[in-house]
């Protein structure tokens, strides 16, 4: 049953095999909490966006090291680099080709 909270529309749907009841973010929402967050990297300093920019680099490259790590279980922490390192090499050539 849709339902307003905090001016945005939002649905609720319950969970039965659980017995809860979730809250299903409606588009309304969803792009509100976009527009928000491009808000708030509009305002943030340029030094400040190149250190969130390396940062979030730097976790995309563990969750990828761990799925390699799950993808290849035997192999050790310098095969687990070359495998991420020839991915990011892909990333960039397909990046540029288009």
């Amino acid at each position: 049953m849709p339902g307003r909270e905090g001016g945005i529309m939002v649905e609720s749907v319950a969970d039965v095999s659980r017995g809860e009841q979730a809250v299903e973010p409606s588009k309304q929402l969803i792009d509100e909490l976009y527009r928000d967050e491009i808000r708030r990297a509009r305002a943030m300093p340029p030094e400040k966006k190149l250190l969130v920019g390396a940062e979030l680099f730097d976790l995309a490259c563990r969750v990828t090291m761990d799925g390699i790590r799950y993808q290849f279980p035997d192999a050790d922490e310098q095969r687990v680099k070359e495998i991420l390192a020839q991915r990011l090499a892909l990333a960039r050539r397909l990046e540029g080709s288009r």
